[in-house]
């Protein structure tokens, strides 16, 4: 009997140990093939790991050489964002979705979207920093490309609606000047003066006509 009881135990170890070796490789392919990066930190600084699509984002030939060289300090770079996200972090034990400034090994500096946890042992006390981010530089360099586009789509519908308005008003101001200076003699004292607003309407028209040109052209420039 107990040789049977034992060897019951035996079996029931060895599927329990082949249940979490199997959970463990399944989990490690899944970090290991993940589309984002993966930081694990020591609450020091020290870093412990990083997937392979974390050292592609970061620049570094593979984790092991990340492992090697780098720091919470020489990852990321300690803005106000970043005070902001490690005190939220340490008062709520997870953050969520969060525009920071990453600095690869090439010294290059880089937006990321990141999402955080404090993983605590039985003393609350912080172990390690699990961090999940995403490159997110060219979405936003294309974000302000858009905002600048708009904006100068804005600028120029305003400049042609006011540029149209104003030249509705300067040819009233030519038409009247004109008729007025037919209506006396060029030797009136005020015909000199009819003369004065005429040509200064004449210039402000020119300047009207290039104020709109310019809108057509940013507009024309927007569609293409």
């Amino acid at each position: 009997e107990l040789r049977e009881y034992t060897a019951k135990i035996n079996t029931m170890v060895e599927e329990q140990t082949r249940v979490m070796r199997e959970k463990e490789s399944r989990f490690h392919d899944f970090v290991h093939k993940a589309s984002d990066g993966i930081l694990i930190f020591e609450f020091s600084g020290k870093l412990l790991y990083l997937n392979p699509k974390g050292a592609e984002i970061l620049c570094f030939d593979s984790p092991e050489d990340a492992i090697a060289f780098a720091t919470v300090r020489n990852i990321f770079v300690f803005d106000v964002r970043a005070e902001k996200f490690f005190t939220e972090l340490n008062l709520k034990n997870s953050v969520r979705q969060k525009e920071m400034s990453f600095i690869t090994k090439k010294r290059e500096q880089i937006t990321v979207e990141i999402s955080a946890t404090l993983h605590l042992d039985a003393q609350s006390q912080t172990q390690h920093i699990h961090i999940i981010f995403r490159d997110i530089t060219e979405k936003k360099k294309h974000e302000e490309q858009n905002f600048r586009a708009l904006k100068m789509e804005y600028i120029s519908t305003l400049a042609g609606g006011l540029a149209h308005d104003f030249n509705n008003m300067l040819g009233g101001i030519l038409g009247y000047a004109s008729f007025s200076k037919a209506k006396i003699s060029p030797n009136d004292p005020l015909y000199h003066n009819l003369d004065a607003i005429e040509q200064s309407a004449v210039r402000a028209a020119e300047f009207t006509q290039k104020l709109m040109g310019f809108s057509r052209g940013a507009t024309h420039g927007f569609q293409h």
